[in-house]
């Protein structure tokens, strides 16, 4: 297996995790429960407003989703289609790492306020 094609496997992987990560989050703002993929189950018993920190998690997954699936859909393309040069490369690992890192202090930052 050459290294593109690890990268097209990385790839592929990173999108369904970001589509995983919008169809978990629009699943949990419809049944109301938080899925252990944000929070383990153990700790969500110690939350004390679960529809507010589902109010408060919801815009900020979905955003996290998207940047995460378009990320690895950038990347399939690139590594399988067209070759859309490195400063597109490099943009889009910034903006991925920058909405991991931010998503990571939001989530943070709700367990703080809503447990």
């Amino acid at each position: 297996m050459t290294n593109a094609d690890m990268m097209v496997i990385f790839d592929v992987i990173i999108t369904i995790m970001g589509s995983y990560i919008i169809f978990s989050t629009i699943k949990m703002k419809k049944d109301g429960m938080v899925p252990n993929l944000f929070v383990p189950v153990e700790e969500m018993t110690k939350c004390k407003d679960q529809p507010g920190f589902i109010a408060f998690l919801f815009p900020r997954a979905i955003i996290f989703g998207i940047v995460s699936a378009i990320f690895g859909i950038e990347g399939v393309c690139n590594d399988m289609f067209l070759n859309l040069g490195q400063i597109v490369n490099v943009i889009m690992i910034v903006v991925f790492i920058v909405a991991w890192v931010w998503f990571s202090m939001q989530l943070r930052k709700g367990k703080e306020k809503f447990f």
